[in-house]
């Protein structure tokens, strides 16, 4: 701000000096005497008038500096940005462990498992490259038949290799030694396993019977969604938020899932309900973001949900993101994000191509030709063939047009105990295509039962 009343001061004039006076001549010589000749004297020439000096210009003073206006007060950190800035503090200071002369390789797994946490919260695949390196790190220098064999096993449920956990399963059960909580750890991987890949049967079995606890609830909670009580899964994850506190991002994962049952149920308003309850849990996280701008497109709010899948889209570089970010703009912008997404899945199926199949395939099936499409879904299936693999295959084939196929895969997955909105509007497609016409009738009534908006 400006000082008020500031004057600048004016320095005082010089006076001009005056031209100094020619010098007089010499008087004339009196007649009485005439004195002796002698040449006259040169006359002495007026010295010049000097000009006088310019007045200078008054030198304004240099005005008083603004000021400053007060600083907005700087934004709190989201939870969300404090906890991977956390985390990124223990990573740093494990990885200079690691780096140490005398480092184990407990320190290499205490590595992998921070950096698994990592992924998991921010959703980049990377941290789970690195956390593959520290597990091989790890397993160098421990001694044979033991080593890191539950976090690698957790490592490759993960990314979906499903294929190489029970090999690592079994070496750890045949420790000489096994706690009871890593006997729990082992069941509790083989049934999320046996789910993934269709044996439903043993997943429930061990399911009803684990160990009271959170996470066994949970498992329940999603086996009676996946099966249609979607009534029952929702109270089963009231229940366990009930026991927690109010903030955290685990009450805020809880919130999330709710908020998912009511997304496949078509209630978008009760989703968006529960996504802003995960939101004041745990603020700041892109994965609750991401889902209610999902939900927001759902209700036509497309501004809102533009913003949202912008800035997430920045953060993640999730190439599903981009799709659905895509979906929103026009022309150009559309184009080049959707080919951006492309890219990044190619990339990811490289680096992590059982992680990035059922995600490619939704893409996929929206955009890329039949005959790429196809031998995805197929790998993806052969790699974990429980109901939710069939669908995608089933899509695919129709699509390619296999009908006879994707027969065949929706028959099979109405066969397991899995009844979801998506499986009911695809067996819809499917029976219509192979002129199975009240089949086809049926499934489209389960369909709009279960969620008003599954054929849209």
């Amino acid at each position: 701000m400006m000082a008020s009343g500031c004057t600048t001061k004016q320095p005082e004039k010089k006076a001009a000096p005056t031209a100094k006076a020619p010098p007089k001549e010499a008087p004339a010589a009196t007649p009485e005497k005439a004195p002796e000749k002698k040449p006259p004297e040169p006359v002495k020439a007026a010295e010049p008038v000097k000009a006088p000096e310019p007045v200078k210009a008054p030198v304004a003073e240099k005005p008083t500096e603004p000021a400053p206006a007060e600083a907005e007060p700087e934004k709190p950190q989201t939870a969300y940005a404090l906890a991977v800035a956390k985390l990124n503090n223990t990573i740093e200071t494990q990885q200079t462990r690691v780096a140490a002369a005398d480092a184990g390789w407990l320190d290499s797994q205490k590595l992998a498992e921070s950096l698994m946490l990592r992924a998991k919260l921010t959703g980049k695949l990377a941290d789970y490259g690195k956390a593959e390196e520290a597990l091989g790190a790890a397993f160098a220098k421990a001694p044979k038949g033991s080593g890191p064999l539950l976090p690698r096993a957790r490592l490759n449920f993960s990314v979906h290799r499903l294929d190489r956990i029970e090999a690592d399963l079994k070496t750890a059960e045949g420790a000489a030694i096994i706690l009871p909580k890593t006997r729990h750890a082992i069941a509790d991987i083989r049934a999320d396993v046996a789910f993934q890949q269709g044996r439903y049967a043993e997943a429930l079995k061990h399911f009803e019977t684990a160990r009271p606890g959170r996470d066994t609830t949970f498992r329940q909670a999603v086996y009676a969604w996946k099966t249609g009580d979607t009534a029952g899964a929702d109270a089963k994850i009231a229940e366990i938020i009930k026991a927690l506190p109010p903030k955290g991002q685990v009450t805020a994962f809880y919130h999330l899932q709710r908020g998912l049952i009511d997304l496949s149920r078509g209630d978008y308003g009760a989703a968006q309900a529960h996504y802003q309850s995960a939101n004041a849990a745990f603020d700041g996280w892109w994965l609750v973001d991401e889902h209610l701008a999902e939900v927001l497109t759902n209700q036509d709010k497309l501004d809102e949900a533009r913003a949202i899948y912008a800035r997430v889209v920045a953060e993640t570089g999730d190439p599903e993101l981009m799709n659905a970010y895509s979906e929103l703009l026009q022309g150009a912008a559309a184009v080049t994000m959707r080919t951006t997404a492309l890219q990044e899945i190619e990339r990811r199926l490289i680096r992590f191509p059982e992680s990035a199949y059922g995600h490619a395939l939704e893409f996929f099936l929206e955009h890329m030709d039949p005959r790429r499409t196809l031998p995805l879904a197929e790998a993806n299936h052969k790699l974990r063939p429980g109901a939710e693999a069939k669908v995608l295959l089933a899509r695919a084939r129709l699509r390619a047009g296999d009908k006879s196929g994707a027969e065949k895969m929706v028959d099979a997955a109405l066969a397991t105990p899995i009844r979801t909105p998506d499986l009911h509007a695809t067996a819809y497609e499917v029976f219509k295509a192979v002129d199975r016409a009240d089949e086809a009738t049926e499934q489209r009534k389960a369909a709009l039962a279960m969620n008003p908006h599954a054929l849209d």
